[in-house]
């Protein structure tokens, strides 16, 4: 399953409970003084879009290079203008930021 980040206005207490308090230095967690963390949301994806994300993010870290290189074209313009993959842009990102931190490094 992948995991999806959680956006404050997500979030939203149960009807009749109050909001919980954001965690503070003198809780078991460790947290640092004024660091609020927040719950993550696991939310299960089609296996149409697990499989796109895979095809997607393997392509992209092929380089298109040879053979792969029409179908990189194609998955750079579907995420340019489908509409249907919305879920899939957090994990995107993170792949983005990934891929661009190993590529720093080397």
């Amino acid at each position: 399953h992948f995991r999806a980040p959680v956006a404050p206005d997500d979030v939203v207490a149960p009807v009749g409970t109050a909001p919980r308090a954001p965690r503070d230095a003198g809780d078991a967690s460790g947290s640092q003084p004024g660091v609020v963390v927040e719950p993550t949301l696991t939310h299960e994806l089609s296996k149409e879009l697990q499989l796109y994300f895979d095809r997607v993010t393997a392509t992209v870290r092929g380089g298109g290079v040879g053979p792969e290189a029409p179908v990189l074209r194609a998955a750079l313009e579907s995420l340019q203008t489908d509409n249907g993959i919305h879920q899939l842009v957090p994990y995107f990102v993170r792949f983005a930021q990934e891929e661009g931190a190993t590529s720093l490094k080397n």
